[in-house]
């Protein structure tokens, strides 16, 4: 088992975040707003954003536990050390702010729900950017 590497379990963790985020943006959400009726679906949604962000918090945070031994993947390190920041900030400050604003301002709403769905694509680019690096 030679090939097992912290690098190369890593590089799993970081394929694993990559797929459960794309695995999210372009076949669990969009099935969930077309089988459900628009308020059950948005329920759902709000029941579920909380355990995304954590569950790919913790994979983050594990796949940057096997590149610091490493000691050359700074770039990576950072960028997935970021991503779980932002996951954080997003799941304790940005969605109960957005839950607050639902009812009494739709524009507020709305506007921090395009920002949270543009920064989730930049987490996206993000940990893809990292997973080719450490694929390479």
């Amino acid at each position: 088992m030679g090939w097992l590497s912290f690098h190369v379990i890593s590089l799993l963790f970081a394929a694993a975040a990559f797929g459960g985020m794309l695995l999210f943006m372009l076949c669990f959400a969009p099935a969930i707003f077309s089988a459900l009726e628009r308020p059950q679906a948005a329920r759902l949604m709000r029941h579920i954003f909380p355990r995304y962000y954590f569950t790919l918090s913790v994979i983050l945070v594990l796949a940057t536990g096997f590149l610091i031994p490493g000691g050359s993947y700074g770039l990576e390190i950072a960028i997935f050390v970021g991503c779980v920041g932002v996951f954080q900030a997003l799941r304790h400050i940005l969605l109960p702010r957005m839950e607050a604003l639902r009812e009494v301002n739709q524009a507020a709403f709305n506007r921090l729900h395009r920002a949270s769905v543009l920064v989730n694509l930049a987490q996206f680019a993000a940990v893809t950017v990292a997973l080719i690096r450490l694929a390479q």
